[in-house]
C-alpha cells in the first residue's frame, strides 16, 4: 500500500516507489529481508551498473532515505558493502510506510511485476510506477460500483511532477501498451467560451469496464457540474 499523498510528494529519490514495493513484497511476515543492491536492480526490472549515479548507486540512496526517515534498518553497511554482498534490511512497525489505516492506493505483485519486467527501454520504470498508481489511486474499488476514474491530463501532471501534459499522456500509453491500464475518451465538445476542447479520458484496469454509452453519460454530467452542456461529444 502507498499512502496517497506520499506518491504526490516532490523530490523522492528516484527508483524509490520501486524498491518500496520490492521489500513490501519479498520481504518476511516479521518485516526483513536479506537480499543484495544487484538482486534487488534484478527484481525492479534493471541490469546492474556500478557507474557513478546509475542504478546502484540510485538503489542505495533509496535505502538510506528510508533509513532517514526511520522506516526501516539497515542491519549492514551499504556505504562498504559490495553490490553483491548480502545486506539485512528490518521495515520498522513505528513509523510504518506500508502501514496505511485510510487513504491508500494498492499496488498488487502482478501489477509490479508487469511494470518491471516491461521493455520500453525509453522510460524509466519508476515514471510508470508512479503514474499507474497516481491514476489508480482515483478509482473506487467499492463491490457496487466500476472501477473506472476520468481525472484530467492537468491533475495528473501535478500529482506526478510532471510539467509536460504530452509527456504524461506518453507515459499512459505506455502503461496501456504493457496491458495495465485501459482507456476510452468520448471525444470533443465545446466549452462555454465557444472552445473545441478534449474531454477528459476514463482509465480502468478491465476493459469491459468502459462501455462508451455509460462514460459519455458519466462525462456529460460530470461537464453539467461545471456549468458546461453537451449534447453530443464530436468525434
Amino acid at each position: 500500500m502507498y499512502d496517497k499523498d506520499f506518491i504526490r510528494q516532490k523530490n523522492l529519490p528516484d527508483k524509490l516507489l520501486l524498491v518500496m514495493a520490492y521489500l513490501r513484497i519479498y520481504c518476511a511476515k516479521n518485516g526483513t529481508i536479506s537480499t543484495s543492491i544487484n538482486y534487488i536492480c534484478h527484481k525492479i526490472g534493471y541490469k546492474p551498473n556500478h557507474r557513478e549515479n546509475k542504478i546502484n548507486d540510485q538503489i542505495i540512496n533509496c535505502l538510506k532515505w528510508l533509513q532517514n526517515y526511520n522506516y526501516i534498518q539497515l542491519k549492514t553497511n551499504i556505504d562498504k558493502a559490495l553490490s553483491n554482498e548480502c545486506i539485512a534490511i528490518k521495515i520498522n512497525n513505528d513509523p510504518n510506510i506500508f502501514d496505511c489505516k485510510n487513504n491508500y492506493v494498492i499496488l498488487n505483485e502482478i501489477e509490479f511485476d508487469i511494470i518491471r519486467k516491461s521493455k520500453i527501454d525509453r522510460r524509466n520504470k519508476e515514471d510508470l510506477l508512479r503514474v499507474f498508481l497516481n491514476i489508480k489511486k482515483y478509482m473506487s474499488f467499492d463491490k457496487n460500483t466500476d472501477a473506472l476514474c476520468y481525472p484530467s491530463h492537468s491533475t495528473l501532471c501535478k500529482d506526478c511532477n510532471i510539467s509536460s501534459k504530452s509527456v504524461i499522456n506518453n507515459i499512459i500509453k505506455d502503461i496501456v501498451d504493457i496491458g495495465l491500464l485501459y482507456t476510452y475518451n468520448p471525444g470533443k465538445f465545446i466549452d462555454n467560451k465557444g472552445k473545441i476542447k478534449f474531454a477528459n479520458n476514463f482509465y480502468a484496469l478491465e476493459k469491459d469496464v468502459l462501455k462508451p454509452e455509460i462514460c459519455n453519460e458519466i462525462m456529460k454530467n460530470y461537464y453539467l457540474s461545471q456549468g458546461i452542456i453537451i449534447s453530443e461529444f464530436i468525434k
